[in-house]
């Protein structure tokens, strides 16, 4: 029988050293060796950001909100000139809620709820815990349903932090002493808080330097809480603090009412009901890892931008860079900007991160199948290597925008040119007649070109500095599009076969091309001018960029 394993003392968090060695470690170990691991080495990079949020929380509460931004400032360049953290704060926290971490507690087990019970006596399954194995089908395929017996503590604590943060909608089993159970189910209430963002994080080249770059000092809030601060959850909302009061608050909150079932040293089962539901619009003052978008059709409504596993990171990464009418104004009817981005230039102003220092910015989320989505069929993760000096820096953001732009452009040359070739080969007569027909040969062209373009754009990004000749840069990344997108372009026209090759004559009243014989020279030559217009646009005005930087 299980009796304790307190998340403070007992190995559960997987870290990977920089000769790439993976181990487990407890939160003591890792607060006090961060600066030997890396990174955070997960099951999945949803779960290394749930619990990266968990340690960012921590810190946050153990630090003195009431000092003010600039004092706050001050101590974390002294962190970050020494780069440790402050773990004496830490320790000291630690001590005053050890008791709450303690995942088999009868009371008030970590992030669940003691005695938590059924209406039908079942347990939920542990395959409603793994994230890796939504019922029916795997798509991470980590993990096979008849090795789900059981969970070592270790993994069953990650996945738990996991689950409160990012669980999947949907009717949960229903519990006893909760109001919100109707015929032994609880009904919906959406995906877990975290999951309903696309969240962006800045790594560094340890562990320290990640949680001390996320450590957004200036969004501190004074009222803040966390779950294990609280007096120990019931069953059903808890209608005494119904939504997060600050961003440790948002970090941890639970979504969930959740009780691992323990037997013989694993957990064997688990039982999973729908907890806190929060409306996460208009949240962005509490959200440092997300960026917000103005809701469709609700006026003065925003909630978070989101990623989609179908589209490079790069290619939305600029309305994440744009710092906007940030800091004091907090945005405006485009949506509110990344809170991480100001904090960067809040630090590079300060002189507290140097030019030349780079970060890994990394994307994730989880994507869920619509409308319902209580079922995981995506997970996003993508990073970009980038100068902290060049992505604060307007100039170069609105020049990373533009070159985006380009790429999108001649990722459309290259999708009409798949179109093209299969109205000449016959495969279509009536574009719109055809209209899902012509969009899929569009997509595929599409994605192609991109496919090309992806490494190039990274390379590219990475050599980007704010001292850079943007107008320079911006014509060579010109260049590269058309060299690499005519290669893409004679590929589709190899494929489209002797039919397209022959070509057909048109009507005099033929919409397309009327009177006009087409064929695969044709189509060739009209990719080549519409990937020239692509490619031809006006270059960045630095001049007007800095008098708006000014």
């Amino acid at each position: 029988m299980t009796t304790t394993f307190n998340l403070w003392d007992e190995p559960w968090i997987r870290v990977r050293d920089a000769a790439g060695t993976v181990s487990e470690v407890s939160l003591t170990q890792v607060f006090g060796d961060s600066a030997r691991y890396q990174t955070l080495a997960g099951d999945l990079g949803s779960q290394d950001v749930a619990i990266l949020r968990l340690l960012l929380a921590i810190i946050m509460r153990s630090i003195d909100a009431d000092a003010s931004d600039d004092e706050l400032i001050d101590h974390w360049g002294q962190w970050w000139t020494t780069r440790t953290l402050p773990t004496d704060d830490v320790y000291a926290y630690r001590d005053q809620y050890r008791d709450r971490f303690d995942l088999c507690d009868p009371d008030a087990p970590f992030m669940q709820v003691g005695g938590l019970e059924s209406t039908s006596g079942n347990y939920s399954g542990l395959p409603k815990l793994i994230a890796d194995v939504p019922d029916g089908a795997s798509p991470f395929s980590m993990r096979e349903n008849s090795s789900l017996e059981s969970l070592s503590l270790p993994e069953a604590a990650r996945w738990l932090v996991h689950c409160q943060a990012f669980d999947s909608s949907g009717i949960k089993t229903g519990m006893k002493r909760d109001a919100s159970t109707k015929g032994g189910k609880s009904y919906p209430t959406g995906v877990g808080l975290t999951g309903a963002m696309g969240l962006v994080i800045a790594e560094g080249v340890n562990l320290t330097e990640t949680l001390l770059l996320n450590l957004n000092m200036v969004m501190l809030a004074e009222h803040d809480s966390v779950v294990w601060e609280r007096p120990p959850q019931k069953a059903g909302a808890d209608m005494a603090h119904p939504v997060p009061t600050g961003p440790a608050d948002l970090y941890c909150w639970t979504s969930r009412r959740m009780r691992l079932i323990f037997s013989n040293e694993h957990v064997s089962d688990v039982l999973i009901a729908n907890g806190d539901k929060v409306d996460i619009s208009n949240r962005m003052r509490l959200e440092p890892m997300s960026a917000w978008k103005p809701k469709s059709g609700k006026k003065d409504t925003f909630v978070p931008r989101t990623h989609s596993s179908s589209r490079q990171m790069w290619r939305g990464l600029a309305p994440l860079l744009t710092r906007g009418a940030q800091a004091t104004v907090w945005g405006g009817k485009h949506g509110y900007a990344l809170p991480l981005m100001a904090w960067l230039a809040t630090l590079q102003e300060r002189g507290l991160i140097l030019p030349g220092d780079r970060i890994s910015l990394r994307t994730l989320g989880l994507e869920y199948k619509f409308p319902e989505r209580s079922v995981i069929v995506g997970l996003v993760d993508d990073s970009l290597n980038v100068e902290i000096s060049a992505i604060t820096d307007e100039r170069v953001v609105a020049t990373i925008a533009h070159a985006a732009d380009v790429a999108d452009a001649a990722a459309v040359a290259a999708g009409d040119l798949g179109k093209d070739l299969a109205f000449v080969a016959g495969q279509y007569t009536n574009p719109s007649a055809n209209k899902k027909l012509v969009g899929m040969l569009r997509s595929q062209g599409r994605e192609r070109a991109y496919a090309d373009l992806d490494m190039a754009f990274r390379q590219w990004l990475a050599g980007l500095t704010n001292g850079s000749d943007m107008p320079a840069l911006e014509e060579q990344w010109r260049d590269q599009v058309r060299s690499r997108i005519r290669p893409v372009g004679l590929g589709l026209c190899r494929e489209a076969g002797e039919r397209s090759a022959r070509g057909r004559q048109l009507g005099i009243n033929a919409a397309f091309m009327p009177g006009e014989p087409i064929d695969t020279a044709w189509c060739w030559n009209r990719f080549q001018q519409n990937l020239w217009k692509a490619t031809e646009g006006t270059l960045i005005n630095t001049t007007t960029a800095d008098k708006e930087q000014s």
